[in-house]
């Protein structure tokens, strides 16, 4: 017995292709081939082509999607498109290579975007990276500080009020400078006593100048490494508006084309197909439907010549006209106007004869009532349920009779 064949179903869309920054290097190498096998096109085309759709529709679609991955996807649809247009030039003529040109310079523009948007967060990162380290050196500073300040006040009420004051908060990155900074002016006070007996508890606790200048060290490090991130800007984990820019360029010339090439592989079943990847199918996975059907010829007219110009010719039977069903010996149209001859002979309705009385009108039609039958009432019988008889009346038992009452025994004795 012969093993059945199986078949793999082919899938509807290619899997996602993601540009890195190591691979896209091969990918500008690629675009930057291409361009010198393609004519080049002038400035004023090239304001044509970005005048068809605004930065504003732009940044639309590419807010919908991810730079690397339309990058990637888009060098592989440039060199499927341009391969295409090559080899057939008579069929996809509505994308020549002016406009395959275009499409390779934004491609190459959105990969330009894509380095600058790394090199940006890539300083950011290194940026908010240094502001974590004078964090962390503050809120050491601050432990040491703290610990020793506290063993130095001990139980007395005055200096635990103050250390108790100074502490703050480190919930925030100015919390954490304002409570160290606080903590520095109390234990620079401090260590400012001359009497023996605040030298004796500075030295018992181990607070020192040292740790005065290692927190204001910190708090220094933490507002140069601050002003530094605000100034760079936070990292941000989608594309700059100016890589949805670009981005959004590309998948517009790539609905184009595929526009183009759909129409044409309507007719020319070798032109290759545009399948979008899991980059871009948000954008570009759209069935023919959207595609405008074009309009239908109009029929010939039975006189000849323009439809402006032929004479109308009636059609025949009641669809013509909306005057309702037809009906045998009446003219659709109406009655047919009276010749003259008719209407000389016509002379008006004839007069009364003596006797006959005036029309009054039709007679006054009178409402008949209709008697609506009585409602019939029945009975309802006991139904018995399937499997049990149906339910029978209790006897109502006799009253008993009355018993008579027993005659007492006396209790006087006897003689």
């Amino acid at each position: 017995m012969a093993k059945a064949k199986t078949t793999t179903p082919k899938p509807r869309h290619t899997a996602a292709v993601v540009s890195t920054p190591d691979s896209r290097s091969k990918l500008r190498t690629t675009v930057r081939d291409l361009l010198t096998t393609l004519p080049g096109i002038t400035d004023a085309a090239r304001t044509v082509f970005r005048a068809r759709y605004d930065d504003a529709y732009c940044a639309t679609l590419g807010s919908r999607t991810r730079g690397d991955r339309v990058a990637a996807e888009g060098v592989t649809w440039l060199v499927t498109i341009a391969a295409a247009v090559t080899a057939q030039p008579q069929v996809l003529a509505a994308y020549g290579p002016p406009r395959v040109r275009w499409l390779a310079e934004c491609v190459d523009t959105l990969l330009q975007a894509l380095d600058t948007q790394d090199a940006a967060q890539g300083t950011s990162a290194d940026n908010h990276s240094a502001s974590a380290e004078a964090r962390n050196r503050a809120l050491d500073a601050r432990d040491v500080l703290l610990t020793r300040m506290e063993a130095m006040a001990g139980r007395h009420g005055k200096d635990s009020a103050a250390v108790a004051g100074a502490r703050g908060t480190t919930g925030t990155y100015n919390a954490l400078i304002e409570s160290l900074g606080a903590l520095a002016d109390v234990a620079t006070a401090w260590l400012g006593r001359t009497d023996e007996g605040s030298r004796t508890l500075a030295a018992a606790s181990g607070l020192t100048q040292s740790d005065v200048d290692e927190a204001h060290a910190a708090i220094a490090a933490m507002d140069a490494a601050g002003a530094t991130a605000t100034a760079a800007g936070h990292a941000h984990p989608n594309d700059l508006p100016a890589v949805n820019i670009a981005e959004g360029r590309v998948l517009a010339e790539l609905l184009t084309a595929r526009t183009v090439f759909d129409g044409a592989r309507a007719r020319v079943p070798t032109v290759p197909a545009l399948v979008p990847g899991a980059g871009t199918r948000t954008i570009l996975a759209r069935s023919r439907g959207h595609l405008p059907k074009a309009p239908a010829a109009p029929a010939p007219t039975p006189g000849g010549g323009s439809p402006a110009t032929a004479a109308p010719v009636p059609a025949a039977g009641p669809a013509a006209t909306d005057q309702g069903p037809a009906h045998p010996g009446v003219n659709p149209q109406g009655p047919a106007p009276l010749t003259p001859a008719q209407q000389a002979a016509y002379q008006g309705p004839a007069p009364l004869t003596p006797g006959q009385p005036a029309y009054q009108g039709p007679a006054p039609q009178t409402s008949t009532t209709v008697a609506t039958p009585p409602k019939r009432t029945r009975t309802k019988k006991p139904v018995a349920r399937a499997g049990r008889p149906p339910p029978r009346r209790r006897a109502t038992a006799a009253p008993k009779p009355a018993t008579p009452a027993r005659p007492k025994k006396s209790t006087k004795s006897k003689g």
